[in-house]
């Protein structure tokens, strides 16, 4: 009888613990159902954890400080039942894009602004620009960009909303674009639009840059335009430019032709710029060409330099030939300099191989200059070497100074190094000026200076 007894009690506690078991599963079930339900329509306030997440989110009026990063912004701006990624503006289960809240768009907005590191910020804000170009948001945009105050901050904001929509709707990004209050965020995205409009239907963009009034950003425009042009057709782009009747704005447009020609044949360049009357024109043509073609060719650059026989133009194009050529070969660079006549351009052109060379090998450099007699010109030179030198490595650049064998020329150039390194570092800079080989009368005017 007992034995029954028990076996009944046992029975009667295992369905009751089936059922409590079951009556559980079903109440989290539905639980997760109306939670999924939220999640779907979108509903930020529809379950009470929300509530309580929607209650104790901070006034976007009232902004904290700073933060030193974005990983605790990111956490306080998502809620249990947000389905929205802000790095996407995408659902996640879906992957179509929504109507998304203005007031969490805003308070997403403040968190960005306060994040201290700006390289962080500003890929936020990227996103963040992405997130609303890919939801349709262009008049939360403008919206926003009033609230931003940093210049490099509101155009990468700007630009990454610029980059989803103007390869396929540029007509639609210049409207939007039209509207926007800062005109140095304007004329910069002027620019990019003109460029990728005229490779997609210049006909079109060249209307669009025909009705803007602003000179400022009609040049803009059209610079555009030509860049994107003359790439395909020079001389049709010209022609176009020759016909713009505000002539500040087609000499502008003739040097970015210049330029986007100088890209690939440096030396037509250089002689499509001498039909210029303009001089600020041509100079720029000629710069940028000259720059272009010591780059791709240096020797053949420099060849070009010796033959002209205008003295101004010669010496422009001897200094750039050379800086430029120092800067890939510096040895070659100085062997041609030293071989042309003494004269002012090549004294010029060897201080400017120093400022050059002395950015990569400053030692070398003043090895180099040793070589010349003394004068105005060796002086200049170890003053450009030893400047780059104190500025990468002081304490190098002082012992090499102390070994050099000619005492005045030793004597100048500890002078120097002292004179800069004083200026970067007090401290060390007197240490070793009390301690070096100077005259007592050389330390103590360094240091009382």
């Amino acid at each position: 009888m007992k034995k029954k007894i028990i076996i009944i009690c046992i029975a009667i506690a295992v369905m009751m613990a089936i059922k409590l078991l079951f009556s559980g599963s079903s109440e989290k079930k539905d639980d997760s159902n109306d939670i999924a339900k939220n999640v779907a329509s979108g509903d930020t306030n529809g379950n009470k954890s929300n509530k309580k997440i929607q209650k104790n989110r901070p006034s976007s009026s009232k902004i904290p400080k700073r933060a030193k990063n974005s990983s605790a912004i990111l956490s306080t701006t998502t809620t249990a039942s947000s389905s929205i990624s802000l790095s996407t503006g995408t659902l996640n289960d879906t992957n179509k894009p929504r109507v998304i809240n203005k007031e969490d768009l805003e308070y997403r907005l403040s968190q960005i602004l306060l994040i201290e590191d700006d390289k962080e910020r500003r890929q936020s804000l990227r996103d963040f620009g992405q997130l609303l170009a890919e939801n349709d948001h262009y008049d939360y945009a403008l919206e926003f960009l009033d609230t931003i105050s940093d210049y490099h901050d509101q155009y990468s904001f700007v630009s990454t909303i610029i980059n989803k929509t103007v390869k396929e709707d540029p007509e639609k990004i210049a409207k939007w674009t039209e509207q926007i209050e800062n005109e140095r965020i304007k004329s910069s995205t002027f620019s990019w639009i003109s460029r990728e409009w005229a490779n997609k239907d210049l006909d079109a963009a060249i209307s669009w840059s025909n009705n803007i009034e602003n000179d400022k950003l009609k040049l803009a425009a059209v610079e555009g335009i030509a860049t994107t042009w003359a790439q395909k057709d020079i001389q049709a782009t010209y022609e176009w430019a020759a016909k713009l009747e505000n002539p500040d704005i087609q000499n502008k447009v003739f040097v970015k032709i210049g330029i986007t020609m100088a890209k690939t044949d440096p030396m037509s360049a250089v002689e499509w710029a001498e039909n210029f009357s303009d001089q600020a024109t041509k100079n720029q043509i000629l710069n940028y060409a000259t720059y272009t073609w010591a780059q791709k060719n240096p020797s053949e650059a420099a060849q070009w330099a010796e033959q002209l026989t205008r003295d101004g133009d010669k010496s422009k194009a001897v200094l750039k030939v050379s800086s430029t050529w120092a800067k890939k070969d510096p040895h070659a660079a100085a062997e041609w300099v030293l071989s042309l006549p003494n004269t002012v351009t090549k004294d010029n052109a060897i201080i400017g191989i120093a400022r050059s060379w002395a950015q990569k090998d400053p030692e070398s450099v003043l090895e180099w200059t040793m070589q010349f007699p003394d004068g105005n010109i060796k002086k200049q030179a170890i003053s450009q070497s030893a400047t780059q030198w104190v500025y990468k490595d002081p304490f190098a650049a002082a012992r090499y100074a102390e070994k050099i064998k000619d005492s005045k020329i030793r004597e100048e150039t500890m002078i120097l190094i002292g004179q800069k390194w004083l200026r970067k570092d007090l401290g060390n800079a007197t240490d070793w000026i009390r301690n070096s080989s100077l005259p007592q009368s050389a330390k103590d005017t360094l240091i009382q200076n």
